[in-house]
């Protein structure tokens, strides 16, 4: 069962609606064939406050939590997990 949580810079969401950017992520990973469409779990948080090299640069960071049961090869083939 995938948990992705996305952190995503506050300010920009007019640019990118948080909505959006957790469809584009939930259909990625429904497409890529590893989980069933009803286990994968996708939310986002807003960040305030942010730098990036000492600059208020946008950003948007991804955690993935994936439980055991993945096959190594499944976990680093590319564009997959």
């Amino acid at each position: 069962m995938p948990h992705l949580i996305l952190e995503y810079a506050a300010d920009r969401e007019a640019a990118v609606p948080a909505a959006a950017l957790v469809d584009a992520v939930h259909r990625a990973v429904r497409e890529s064939g590893l989980f069933p469409e009803s286990h994968i779990k996708v939310r986002a948080r807003p960040v305030l406050e942010y730098r990036v090299g000492g600059q208020a640069a946008p950003v948007v960071r991804a955690e993935v939590r994936i439980q055991s049961g993945r096959a190594l090869e499944e976990r680093k083939a590319p564009g997959r997990g």
